[in-house]
């Protein structure tokens, strides 16, 4: 896949360049790369929190180095300082955290860790219009993206383990929506209750 920058230079000059792609590192040798970054530097990480790393950086080395720098910087702000917890590095890159995105999910009917395809799972009486409308003012009082939300609720559904493959597609057209919706301008908090309720009314069909 073209990179942005590398498609707007104009022809003369590109055909003047040699291009150097570079796909993301293996999660392996990132982590390996993170903890020995770590130990040089005195700092004490446990692996959830190199997890963390590479999934936020989305292989990305030097944004992680970065998110770590960052991390240590506040923990280390702190008296007493603080052991760098997998939250911490989720905030610095803006990303909602995994609590608050299963509970949102939880809150408009997608099971999590229960082992009970949805199809036969109850309806949670928490889903009604107040209980998502709550959880989506409480998501936009925080401070959250609503494209970061739609992301990492699109992920959290598309890899479910038990969704069917029709409500999976379902869910994919709504988030497709969304996205389109908010790169145009849309307001976000709407946005977000609309793909909440209509995910909803996919997953308990």
């Amino acid at each position: 896949m073209f990179n942005t920058t590398t498609t707007r230079i104009i022809e003369p000059l590109a055909s003047r360049c040699s291009k150097f792609r570079f796909t993301p590192l293996d999660n392996t040798s990132a982590s390996s790369r993170l903890s020995h970054i770590a130990q040089e530097e005195h700092i004490d990480i446990d692996q959830p929190v190199i997890d963390t790393l590479i999934s936020t950086s989305s292989g990305d080395l030097r944004r992680a180095i970065t998110y770590l720098q960052s991390a240590q910087r506040l923990a280390s702000s702190t008296v007493p300082a603080t052991k760098i917890q997998p939250v911490d590095i989720q905030e610095i890159a803006g990303v909602v955290p995994d609590e608050i995105i299963k509970g949102f999910a939880q809150v408009i009917g997608v099971e999590q860790d229960d082992g009970m395809d949805v199809d036969d799972a109850p309806k949670p009486p928490m889903t009604t219009y107040n209980s998502i409308q709550k959880q989506v003012k409480f998501l936009m009082r925080e401070g959250y993206s609503a494209t970061q939300i739609i992301s990492q609720l699109h992920d959290l559904v598309v890899f479910h383990p038990t969704l069917n493959g029709k409500k999976k597609s379902q869910c994919a057209m709504i988030f497709a929506e969304a996205d389109k919706a908010l790169c145009d301008g849309a307001d976000e908090e709407l946005w977000v209750l609309e793909v909440g309720l209509r995910v909803s009314k996919a997953v308990l069909s």
